[in-house]
């Protein structure tokens, strides 16, 4: 390799490869007759697995019936910018209201005794209702409502949308014959099942193909009117929308924001309901289409929300199935729900130690009636014990022979988020409960010093990632830890910063500057953004409009989510990354796909159920002749 690549006139390539050779054969001649350490590779992954997708139409994905479902949402857009001067009482029509109006004031859900009565009283929802004849209407569908920026700044339909699209329920009861026998039986009599708002957006089936207006909206009230006891009750998760969070509401929507949610919710579903209709049945029998029969929106939905992307169990079965796949030695994981967090330990845990935050390990924190498997916590995997690669189809010429993988470590500690955070108050302030997880590591090839594991969801804007940074940084200072992060930074790429949101280059700049405890990314050091490890955009048919990228601009519009977002950190004293081996750059991989490749569009898919891709490295774990070598 030498001679080949010095007649190539590689120099700098061939110079680079002297030295390596060089010091290891000065490190041999050391300690004559006497074996030398061999480097340890550690294959490190990071993944945030995200929350359940509840709306299988929010984000543009590789629908496996491609044709039907292109058609479908270049349909939807054509609907919205055409508007058919619909107006808002032509969808939610003023039968319906009355009905609403008349359930709201019945009193037959217990929820109205449950909220504020001052909130939900006759009173606030005759309010509401003279505010929705006066003020919406007789507004245009899609400009005044479904377009109406000041309804998304108000989150009239978003905040309703997404704490009432599922609902999370105990399973029926068993016959007193029918006692679950082993963990499989527990597992299924334990877990809560999904209970979806008729509409749309959500994983709800009436099992017809045609939309019978009169049987959704009897659906849509019985969800949410009827009175019930195993149901969770979807009232009981409206809450105020407070005017000092979002200031473009006004005092009088601030005191009936309750039913008013209920009132602009109603009318999403149903304008949706309608546009999804009118797409489908667009250009039906014109000559310039040879679309002969209406596109069956409905069965492309099933098709979305059976996989994974959208189907609870799917989800956690597939998840688990890829963090398997990922097959690394260190996994941190960010957004795991309670349903996930039991599956991991079930199907890993005699693979991997399975650490989650102290503070909701055994006891997942659940509020408003959600039941467990709706919370979610970052959490890190440490595999147990890793021979030799002894792989027949390991390319030897690719990587150092006397590489072994793995720790090796005794069960790791957890460490408590509060503990890292306890002298960084702003940073504490920031970190939302089960967003920080960490653990310590010794023995096996750590012979040199405890590790620091830690696994990090950082907020939308990326505001808390430095502020915990620097306190995880000082936390390993001050206990000689070195330090190892898998995280979500929420960092953003050049084209699609906005002001008050963390730039990658910032990130890059933290990294870059000198501090005690040195540390480095898996990525490269360049003037280009790291690789992306997001690629989502919005479609219309979700309640905060103002998101929406058109068809053709997925890949291009500055309101796409593509953007290097999950990084891989490490003390430069402890770790390097592997960059002897030919393929992957710096052996770094970026996955998409559950196959170790990155396919270069949106996602997430019915294969691949997350919004974020898995990032890992390969790192050289360095011996101690190495560390000293280096004044670390």
């Amino acid at each position: 390799a030498l001679r080949r690549e010095a007649s190539s006139g590689s120099w700098s390539s061939w110079w680079a490869r002297v030295s390596w050779a060089s010091s290891r054969l000065a490190v041999a001649s050391e300690a004559p007759g006497e074996p030398t350490v061999p480097h340890r590779l550690l294959k490190v992954a990071t993944w945030n697995v995200a929350g359940i997708n509840t709306n299988p139409f929010e984000y543009y994905t590789a629908h496996p019936d491609a044709a039907p479902y292109e058609r479908l949402l270049r349909g939807v857009e054509a609907v919205l910018v055409e508007e058919n001067g619909l107006r808002v009482a032509d969808v939610f029509t003023d039968a319906m209201a009355t009905d609403l109006e008349a359930a709201m004031r019945s009193g037959t859900s217990s929820s109205i005794t449950k909220n504020d009565a001052a909130v939900f009283d006759d009173q606030s929802v005759a309010a509401c209702f003279a505010y929705y004849r006066r003020e919406l209407r007789t507004r245009p569908l899609v400009a005044g409502f479904l377009r109406d920026a000041s309804l998304g700044a108000k989150r009239l339909c978003s905040m309703p949308d997404r704490a009432t699209t599922t609902l999370w329920v105990p399973p029926p009861q068993r016959d007193d014959d029918d006692v679950p026998h082993d963990d499989d039986d527990r597992e299924e009599a334990s877990s809560f099942v999904p209970v979806f708002r008729p509409c749309a957006t959500s994983g709800y089936d009436d099992g017809g193909d045609d939309v019978l207006q009169k049987s959704w909206w009897s659906a849509w009230l019985a969800f949410f009117f009827e009175p019930r006891t195993t149901l969770a009750d979807p009232l009981a998760k409206l809450r105020p929308i407070p005017r000092a969070k979002y200031p473009a509401l006004t005092e009088a929507e601030a005191a009936i924001s309750v039913p008013l949610q209920l009132v602009c919710l109603a009318i999403f579903d149903a304008a949706i309901l309608r546009v999804l209709d009118d797409a489908a049945r667009r250009d039906v029998g014109s000559s310039s289409s040879p679309q002969s029969s209406p596109i069956q929106w409905r069965a492309l939905k099933r098709v979305l929300t059976a996989s994974p992307m959208c189907d609870p169990a799917a989800k956690v079965r597939r998840t688990v199935e890829l963090v398997r796949g990922a097959d690394a030695d260190v996994a941190t994981l960010q957004e795991v729900s309670g349903r996930l967090l039991g599956a991991l330990r079930r199907e890993l845990g005699d693979a991997y130690d399975v650490i989650a935050p102290l503070v909701n390990d055994d006891d997942a924190a659940t509020r408003d009636n959600e039941a467990p498997g709706t919370d979610q916590a970052s959490v890190v995997l440490v595999r147990k014990e890793r021979s030799a690669s002894t792989d027949d189809d390991d390319d030897r010429s690719t990587r150092r022979p006397e590489a072994d993988r793995g720790l090796g470590c005794a069960p790791p500690r957890a460490v408590a988020a509060a503990d890292i955070l306890s002298a960084a108050p702003a940073a504490a302030a920031m970190v939302a409960p089960g967003d920080l997880c960490a653990c310590r590591v010794a023995g096996g090839s750590l012979s040199h010093g405890e590790l620091l594991i830690a696994s990090f969801h950082g907020d939308t804007d990326g505001a808390a990632t430095l502020p915990v940074l620097d306190a995880l940084e000082a936390y390993a200072r001050s206990n000689q830890l070195d330090l190892l992060v898998g995280l979500d930074a929420n960092c953003y790429a050049d084209d699609r910063a906005r002001p008050g949101v963390l730039h990658w280059r910032t990130l890059a700049e933290w990294l870059a500057a000198p501090r005690p405890h040195a540390l480095a990314s898996c990525f490269p050091r360049s003037t280009t953004a790291p690789p992306a490890t997001t690629f989502n955009a919005r479609t219309a048919l979700q309640p905060q409009f103002q998101k929406a990228v058109p068809y053709d601009e997925r890949a291009t519009c500055p309101l796409t989510d593509r953007n290097p977002k999950d990084w891989i950190l490490f003390s430069t004293g402890r770790f390097a990354v592997d960059d002897d081996r030919d393929g992957a750059e710096r052996g770094v991989v970026v996955d998409n796909t559950g196959t170790g490749a990155f396919n270069d569009a949106p996602f997430p898919t019915v294969d691949f159920p997350s919004d974020h891709a898995i990032l890992s490295a390969t790192l050289v774990l360095k011996d101690g002749s190495q560390r000293t070598a280096e004044g670390t």
